[in-house]
């Protein structure tokens, strides 16, 4: 009796199909250096939707969910190689690698895995009396988690819990320190004005306080512990002009203000009201809008009249020998020995007898 052919056509297929498999994965699929399973192939594009640049594992944000995607070239589609997940306190995170490869790796979360992403530490702000919380202007306050990115650009995954305290940058500038995002933060900041609440307001000691602006009234008006601090920088007895004063002045401490207010300059005392306006100088030195007001005119005598230093100046311009019209001579002066009367003292080419 002849034997059947028996039919290995299946088994071959079987076979064929398994090694391409296996060639597949020993050339495509490897550990990198931490042991985590890599997918990809070196030269691969890569995106990671929770990493900034798509490039760096550095970059890779824990504190949110993102989804790895590669594909060997701009023509092919993209094959999703995997989303973060959490497994209790541990974070599959997915990202690609410097080199265009997707990859993941076993993150420990601090404060516990929530949602497939690293949960921040519980942000405190004391300024609300406990946890969570918004920004408080016109109370100190210790806000205690995470900054997103902190002034020094650390990524997310190198920070710690730290404490932030409120402060003030200048008189009416208040860094407020608060909750962004209730109960799990992160910590954000922002620049306060203090007098956005009112004039009445300044930034003192971490708050905006509603004590007001200093003025001169022998009084601690902004609660700083000083008095009348800036009614008399320059220490001549006479307080700024920009100063708000109080009419009658009570004159206390350092900064008094004895010879009353409306210095126009309160960083010199070469200028306050009542001072003798100097002819030298060129300068408002009595605090009444005109330079050199009272001084004698400068009359063209072969003398300095006004004390600036300079014989006649400004008797002939052009050097024409003829003296500018409106100056008073006396005698013949040297520096206009043809006389006076020129009405275009600016040009040589006209003299008294051209007007």
């Amino acid at each position: 009796m002849q034997g059947e052919k028996k039919d290995y056509g299946f088994v071959v297929v079987i076979l064929v199909f398994a090694l391409g498999i296996f060639l597949y994965f020993s050339q495509n699929n490897f550990s990198d250096s931490t042991g985590a399973f890599v997918t990809g192939q070196t030269g691969s594009q890569c995106e990671d939707t929770d990493n900034v640049l798509n490039e760096l594992e550095d970059n890779s944000d824990v504190f949110v969910v993102g989804t790895v995607r590669t594909r060997t070239s701009p023509n092919q589609n993209w094959i999703k190689n995997g989303t973060d997940k959490c497994f209790g306190n541990l974070l599959n995170e997915y990202y690609c690698t410097s080199g265009g490869i997707a990859a993941n790796k076993t993150i420990t979360c601090d404060y516990g895995c929530w949602r497939n992403r690293c949960r921040t530490p519980v942000c405190g702000n004391s300024d609300f009396g406990g946890v969570g919380g918004g920004a408080n202007y016109t109370k100190k306050g210790t806000t205690a988690g995470l900054m997103s990115i902190d002034a020094l650009g650390v990524p997310p995954i190198s920070q710690k819990s730290k404490t932030y305290v409120d402060k003030c940058n200048s008189k009416k500038l208040l860094v407020e320190y608060y909750c962004g995002n209730g109960l799990y933060g992160p910590i954000n900041s922002i620049a306060y004005d203090c007098e956005l609440l009112g004039d009445q307001y300044s930034c003192l000691d971490g708050l905006c306080y509603p004590g007001g602006k200093e003025k001169c009234d022998g009084e601690d008006n902004d609660g700083d512990s000083i008095v009348d601090e800036g009614c008399d920088d320059d220490n001549d007895s006479v307080c700024d002009s920009t100063m708000p004063r109080a009419d009658p002045y009570k004159c206390t401490g350092p900064h008094c203000c004895s010879k009353g207010g409306g210095d126009c300059d309160d960083t010199s005392i070469l200028r306050r009201p009542g001072l003798k306006e100097d002819c030298s100088d060129k300068i408002d030195n009595d605090c009444n809008g005109v330079v050199n007001d009272g001084c004698p005119e400068d009359i063209c005598d072969n003398f300095d009249n006004d004390g600036d230093g300079l014989v006649d100046n400004g008797c002939d311009e052009d050097n024409d020998d003829y003296c500018k019209l409106g100056k008073t001579l006396i005698g013949i002066p040297s520096i206009c020995p043809k006389g006076g009367g020129d009405c275009d003292d600016n040009s040589p080419i006209k003299t008294k007898y051209d007007c």
